[in-house]
């Protein structure tokens, strides 16, 4: 069966097979990006891209929405499932499998049920890890360390904290990013440019980021998007940040 065909049988791998389009110019600047702490991940797909996109070891996922955790942890157990029957009839000796094993499920996934699949298929597969918490983003999160990720990124997030909450939370949040990366590792937002999609209060989250102690990344492009509508902050946490 064709590529076609394995999309039509497992269409929730399109899903990750997606490039993440927010993120792609940072992508392109080949940062060393092993372990990911995603802020505000909803469902989690993006996630799973960003996992993809970075060829990545770890990624955690966290959202204070208790249905968009529980939905994000629900497609994970599909998306591994899913690798794990593939390549089960792979080892029973189906060759269409085999096929799919080795070019259609993304070696992060292969990772992620390591333990879980035939012998025969674990050579040169490197352990991965993913979860989903639910949690307040702007308080210290059980389980996620200080000092450790090497991006803590958060798409069309803080500012809705902002214009819902104000910059108090907003600080907190940010402070937060900047608490979980590793010295010299990055902290990355995608934001829109205002509050509501006809304009009225402007959003500039600069200062938080400043007050958080990170410096910015001039290596990165940063300003508002080609349509105006989004802006990116690209910072890196500096010594005693």
């Amino acid at each position: 069966m064709s590529a076609a065909g394995f999309d039509a049988k497992y269409r929730l791998f399109r899903h990750i097979d997606i490039r993440t389009p927010d993120l792609d110019w940072f992508v392109a600047l080949n940062p060393q990006v092993s372990r990911i702490a995603d802020f505000g991940c909803g469902t989690g797909t993006e996630t799973l891209a960003l996992m993809q996109a970075f060829d990545a070891a770890e990624a955690i996922g966290i959202d204070m929405d208790a249905p968009l955790i529980a939905q994000a942890t629900d497609f994970l157990g599909h998306i591994k499932n899913a690798a794990k029957i593939v390549s089960i009839r792979a080892g029973y000796g189906n060759a269409e499998h085999r096929e799919w094993w080795e070019t259609r499920i993304p070696e992060f996934v292969k990772g992620l049920v390591l333990d879980q699949i035939p012998a025969g298929f674990r050579e040169g597969v490197r352990e991965r890890s993913v979860r989903f918490i639910e949690a307040d983003i702007s308080r210290p999160v059980d389980g996620v360390p200080s000092d450790y990720f090497d991006l803590a990124y958060c798409n069309k997030v803080l500012y809705h904290i902002l214009c819902d909450d104000g910059d108090s939370k907003v600080q907190s949040a940010v402070s937060q990013m900047a608490r979980v990366v590793a010295e010299a590792r990055w902290v990355v937002a995608v934001e829109p440019v205002s509050c509501g999609p006809e304009g009225g209060h402007t959003v500039d989250l600069t200062q938080f980021f400043l007050r958080a102690g990170l410096r910015e990344w001039p290596a990165a492009y940063r300003g508002i998007e080609p349509q105006g509508v989004l802006r990116r902050y690209v910072y890196r946490k500096v010594s005693g940040a």
